[in-house]
């Protein structure tokens, strides 16, 4: 198998000190935008969020250089009067800024809640930015460098344990810039992370997440080869439409995305019909907490996207809620932190996690999977739908396999499985998280801490 070796030149990245004095220019230009303006209103806020990639992504033909920024995504709102109006746009046109202000206070509406007050962050701010991780990445060429190793390593055990026929990676290093600016000052943030995934023959493979800069790069060079060694060579496909009942053992990955995907909803004091405190809302071993404070997990912020600081939010104590994000109100703060996807939602944004945290369960994960008869590994999905309002989900399996005792295990064929359920109990039923066991072991995702979870869904092939 031959593997070319590309120049490690072609993605260049900047150091650490290129990407925070980055940072101050743009916090910089923002803040003097906000004093240039002449508009007749009690405040202007200004959100601005900019990303940028390098890598590279591989096949079994080799290495190729991806490198990409976004130009830039900007939302004003406008105070007055108690109203608020909401514009958005793109790049860093001082001109185009000034339209999207002027559209913005011609767009005011009532505002039920409190304008937030100054934007500031709490002390000590989380670390989701190494300074030492973005130095190994840009002059060393350590990006190229374990690119290839994983590769490499990768193809080299192919030729001891044959069969790969396709190969699909990608191995980058992301760093995103946020600032939120109004007339009583402006706070600014970096978060960055190393991120790789390689998927074999289209039917399983693995991902990587770091934040700081660890001391040894080698179980990330090594992935490849290891997923290919323990990878099962048999393939569960469906015969023809069927439906069943499974217990389902959910990768934290996969545990995560439900969570984040249905529980802010649930557990806002703006929904109808939402459990109140003190309400038994899941089984007793379910703990949620929201810790925008825990370091080295990329989602962790010192505030969120309205500049208002972040602080440990548990929501879920042993079942019960403890207490529900909720708004601000005259005189009283928010509880949980408001998050913006993208300049695609120019509002005040939604109540959401930042870091995830979950309490270990009692059982370790080889006591679970050995405790099955009969069920299914789900280790990422694609494709998740979810109601927020009754939580309900639906997902296809992208890696997974079948756990049957004394038999060894197969793949679920990619995209020809898919899980749906409900995460919570309600009118439609019990929920995945009613009855549910959670492993010992806590899992990094690189945006939560949570253990792996067992749980009944319906498995649907076809």
């Amino acid at each position: 198998m031959s593997t070319p070796h590309p120049d490690p030149n072609a993605v260049d990245g900047p150091s650490a000190a290129e990407i925070a004095e980055e940072l101050a220019a743009l916090n910089e230009k923002i803040e003097g935008f906000l004093k240039s303006l002449d508009v007749t209103a009690d405040d202007v806020e200004v959100w601005f969020q900019r990303r940028s990639l390098r890598g590279w992504t591989m096949d079994l033909n080799g290495l190729r250089p991806i490198q990409a920024s976004t130009p830039g995504d900007l939302v004003v709102r406008v105070f007055k009067d108690q109203e608020v109006g909401h514009a958005q746009t793109q790049g860093l046109d001082e001109g185009r800024w000034r339209e999207a202000v002027a559209a913005a206070a011609a767009t005011l509406e009532p505002n039920p809640e409190s304008p937030p007050p100054r934007p500031q962050a709490r002390q000590p701010s989380p670390i989701t930015f190494d300074s030492d991780l973005a130095n190994r990445l840009a002059p060393r060429r350590e990006l190229h460098r374990v690119a290839w190793a994983l590769l490499d390593n990768t193809a080299h055990e192919a030729t001891r344990v044959h069969g790969l026929e396709a190969l699909e990676g990608q191995l980058t290093y992301q760093a995103q810039r946020t600032i939120i600016a109004r007339s009583g000052g402006s706070v600014a943030t970096l978060q960055a992370f190393l991120q790789g995934y390689i998927t074999l023959n289209h039917l399983y493979g693995d991902l990587f997440h770091q934040t700081h800069s660890p001391d040894s790069l080698q179980p990330l060079a090594l992935m490849g080869a290891r997923t290919w060694r323990g990878m099962p060579q048999a393939v569960f496909t469906p015969q023809g439409q069927t439906v069943s009942e499974v217990l389902a053992l959910l990768h934290p990955r996969v545990f995560e995305k439900l969570l984040r995907g249905a529980a802010p909803t649930k557990l806002s004091e703006d929904t109808p019909d939402g459990p109140e405190e003190g309400d038994r809302f899941a089984s007793p071993n379910i703990t949620i907490i929201d810790d925008p404070g825990l370091d080295g997990l990329s989602t962790s912020r010192a505030f969120d996207d309205e500049g208002c600081p972040t602080r440990r939010t548990p929501l879920v104590i042993r079942g019960r809620v403890i207490q529900r994000f909720q708004g601000r109100v005259r005189g009283r703060p928010q509880v949980g932190g408001r998050w913006r996807r993208g300049a695609r939602l120019p509002g005040p944004g939604r109540f959401g996690f930042a870091s995830l945290l979950m309490e270990r369960g009692e059982l370790g994960f080889h006591e679970i999977v050995a405790s099955l008869e009969q069920g299914i590994l789900v280790q990422d999905i694609e494709g998740l739908e979810i109601n927020e309002e009754t939580s309900a989900f639906s997902a296809r399996v992208r890696w997974g396999l079948t756990l049957q005792r004394n038999m060894p295990s197969a793949l679920l064929s990619t995209g020809a499985w898919r899980i749906e359920g409900l995460l919570f109990p309600g009118e439609q039923g019990e929920g995945l998280l009613e009855d549910v066991v959670l492993s010992r072991e806590l899992y990094d995702t690189g945006t939560g801490i949570l253990p792996y979870c067992l749980g009944h869904v319906r498995l649907i092939g076809g």
